[in-house]
């Protein structure tokens, strides 16, 4: 019985919605960013942070460090304002580049 449930459950599926799973992770990541291609730029507000701007750009903390690293705030904690810099006020627009392949820290030993 169960064996004819899964077979008409994947008959079911339309062929469209069969993807690999990077596909699905690498849509659902553009959906969280609304759809822009990266790299792309970001107008920063006073609140706005490496965090913050990483969850809206890539849907993940994950690419903190590499925001701060291309706008030269490279030991800037990820939490921190990036206002707080003084190199940028809220208007200013900077670059959000795409996420490197591999990490950009070493691995450490």
């Amino acid at each position: 019985m169960l064996v004819g449930v899964a077979v008409g459950l994947a008959a079911a599926v339309p062929a469209h919605a069969i993807t690999n799973r990077r596909a699905d992770r690498d849509e659902s990541r553009y959906a969280m960013r609304g759809g822009e291609q990266l790299p792309t730029k970001h107008t920063l507000r006073a609140n706005d942070t490496g965090n913050s701007l990483s969850r809206h750009h890539y849907g993940s903390r994950s690419g903190a460090l590499t925001i701060l690293s291309r706008i030269g705030l490279k030991k800037w904690g990820r939490s921190r304002q990036i206002v707080e810099a003084k190199r940028y006020e809220a208007g200013d627009t900077i670059p959000i580049p795409q996420l490197p392949r591999a990490s950009i820290n070493p691995p450490t030993r």
